[in-house]
């Protein structure tokens, strides 16, 4: 579905997914790959492409210098980077501080707090009582909005 919206958009969808778990992602995949240098690689040699990393708190690092680019510089080549991961605390503070939106699904009372400190937005408070397929969605400094992803 992600992927899929991305060529809904004309943009080519790029995909980090280190432990080959496809269910996340479609066919609409332009490009899919289990090797960051190669992933890297192929960012930097393209434009305007939606670029999808999975387990994001193992690729993004508080000192992996790939990671902080695609955060901080990949959208100077037109670039869209979505960082996926079920720990957001574990992706570094400097990369979660460039991102301006957040799907919030169920997390820890620990992650919640961080994430609610970090978007300054106390509706996150409540993520850990989300029920599956329930997520909270956000825009940085906007309110808060409850979606359902199975409705």
């Amino acid at each position: 579905m992600l992927c899929r919206e991305a060529t809904n958009q004309n943009r080519n969808s790029l995909v980090y997914d280190p432990v080959g778990d496809s269910r996340w992602y479609d066919a609409g995949a332009s490009y899919v790959t289990d090797d960051a240098e190669t992933f890297m690689q192929l960012v930097r040699q393209n434009r305007n492409c939606t670029v999808f990393v999975d387990e994001a708190g193992d690729f993004c690092t508080s000192y992996d210098r790939d990671s902080h680019w695609l955060a901080t510089r990949a959208r100077h080549l037109g670039h869209q980077s979505v960082f996926i991961s079920q720990r957001p605390t574990m992706v570094a503070k400097n990369i979660r501080d460039n991102c301006d939106k957040l799907f919030c699904f169920r997390i820890s009372k620990y992650d919640a707090k961080e994430m609610a400190n970090d978007y300054v937005c106390d509706d996150l408070l409540a993520a850990p009582e989300l029920a599956k397929g329930e997520c909270i969605f956000l825009k940085r400094y906007e309110p808060a909005i409850k979606l359902n992803i199975f409705t």
